[in-house]
């Protein structure tokens, strides 16, 4: 997830502190699963279920077989541990730099309003490294889980773990805008309904893919109206508030309510009959919330993101500093020589459909190697992938835009963040896991086999939609706002779930993968 306004300065500075904390977890994931393994290790291989064949009729068998390996050693898990934070660092890298610059470019060219651009384009900005690994998942030798659980796990992340982080972080009790978090949360929460259905059976057929991306197709037609909506909604919640006696009009009484309507009232009471109506008020409504909006934009107004790459060490910006250039300078080299930087002046620019494609390949080609080192790690450590990709990859992709998020709710901009939480969700549930799943049944002609249980994922999916639809029921029971004690609640209902699902996980019987 990226969240879109943030200047690309700012997201530069903390990059060295993402890196330093998703280097703490893969630190800490390592650490457990170590100690936990060694009697493990010492006494039997590790084990690795495999589906041994499939029938004409396109449904397993029941023979399935138990491939036993070597684990690897401390060292090669190691140096994957090392592998993986590195490959973090480098999607950060090439999503920040490359990957969102050439989108800016594009919705540009296209004349995108903010809403269908945040919707579609900065949505695949900020949720590649997800749907890349959701592809390595679907065409893996045999499909792996890998893409379901990251995805699951980044979107629990986003939900309750970010917004509990804002909630936390904010200086005061945070004013959230209503109408793109209901918006949003009323999509997300059909989205996984959907995606519940397909996965009852264990397996996904190519129709319910296209389904599902379908789904995210609608959402991008509604953003198109979204605004005509939003103005609608919010004429007749302005008015509702003045209206105190329900009878349709507002009275020079209550009309006192509201300073500017007071003011404004002979003016505004075309008919002269004393009070005023609906369609009496709509346009000082919205041009004041138009004035609201642009004196905002305004004041959160940055420089625009066009400083290019630079090599150049950072002398006089302290010994961190020396040292995450150190680390990153092979990943801007190679970014440099094969990606045009598109924020360039001259004919760069022009080269940005080159740099779109580019850089989708080079976030392909990391997010394949996350993937192969998380499996390393977890052959060493013991612990399932899936819960490595729930945990440590989700996080891993989420945790370093938490800081970012974090920042931006303490400027006093908490509801992008929040609102940004849930809309990459979106993306994930409806482009992330379908597409892949699509093109895979399309190439092999079968359907894709899901290794998780049903019952498991039904707990995993439902618990996320009862948690979504406790946050925005708490929040607007809460007048939405967002305090640090319903923050604190939403951090403890991330760890509740977590531990429910690697329970769950956990105590699933051997069977065909």
């Amino acid at each position: 997830m990226v969240v879109p306004g943030v200047p690309l300065a700012t997201r530069r500075k903390i990059r060295p502190y993402k890196l330093g904390l998703v280097a703490v977890i893969v630190a800490g994931v390592c650490l457990y699963g170590g100690f936990q393994s060694q009697d493990h290790h010492a006494a039997t291989f590790f084990s690795r279920r495999r589906l041994q064949d499939t029938a004409p009729d396109n449904k397993p068998t029941e023979e399935c077989t138990t491939e036993k390996k070597d684990p690897p050693t401390t060292t090669v898990a190691a140096l994957n541990a090392a592998g993986l934070v590195y490959m973090f660092l480098a999607l950060a890298i090439v999503c920040d730099e490359f990957f969102v610059p050439a989108l800016d470019l594009i919705s540009e060219k296209l004349n995108l309003s903010p809403d269908i651009a945040g919707a579609t384009f900065m949505a695949a900005g900020g949720s590649a490294p997800e749907f890349f690994t959701s592809m390595v998942g679907a065409f893996s030798v045999p499909p792996s889980d890998v893409g379901i659980a990251t995805i699951v796990g980044s979107a629990v992340f986003n939900v309750l773990f970010v917004i509990g982080a804002c909630g936390l972080a904010a200086p005061k009790i945070l004013q959230l805008t209503w109408y793109p978090l209901a918006r949003d949360s009323t999509f997300y929460i059909v989205h996984l309904v959907a995606l519940c259905v397909w996965l009852y059976d264990g397996e996904i057929q190519w129709w319910e893919s296209l389904v599902q991306f379908f789904l995210y197709v609608a959402y991008c037609v509604f953003m198109v109206y979204s605004e005509s909506v939003e103005a609608k909604l919010n004429d007749r919640l302005d008015y509702s508030q003045l209206d105190t006696d329900g009878d349709g009009f507002i009275s020079k009484k209550e009309a006192q309510q509201d300073a500017e309507v007071n003011r404004r009232f002979d003016g505004l009471d075309q008919n002269k009959d004393g009070k005023l109506t609906l369609e009496e008020l709509k346009s000082m409504f919205r041009t004041r919330r138009k004035l609201r909006q642009a004196s905002a934009e305004l004041n959160d107004e940055a420089d625009p993101d066009s400083d290019p790459v630079n090599l150049s060490p950072p002398f006089g910006q302290g010994c961190r500093a020396m040292v995450y250039w150190f680390f990153s300078l092979p990943l801007l080299i190679v970014l440099v020589l094969t990606v045009p930087d598109c924020r360039r002046e001259g004919c760069w620019k022009s080269l940005f459909p080159i740099t779109f494609i580019l850089s989708i390949l080079w976030v392909a080609v990391f997010s394949y190697y996350m993937v192969g080192f998380s499996e390393v790690v977890g052959d060493w450590t013991g612990i399932d992938t899936r819960i490595l990709a729930m945990t440590l990859i989700a996080s891993g992709t989420s945790v370093p835009d938490l800081l970012t998020s974090v920042i931006v709710t303490l400027q006093g901009n908490g509801d992008m963040a929040i609102s940004s939480s849930i809309g990459s969700n979106i993306f994930d549930v409806t482009v992330g896991l379908p597409v892949p799943w699509l093109l895979n049944s399309l190439y092999t002609g079968r359907p894709i086999l899901v290794n998780t249980t049903p019952e498991t994922m039904g707990i995993q999916i439902g618990s996320l939609i009862m948690m979504l639809l406790l946050v925005v029921l708490s929040i607007k029971c809460c007048k939405w706002v967002l305090s640090a004690q319903l923050g604190s609640v939403m951090l403890v209902l991330y760890v509740a779930f977590m531990t429910v699902t690697i329970w769950q996980i956990m105590q699933e019987p051997p069977q065909c993968a």
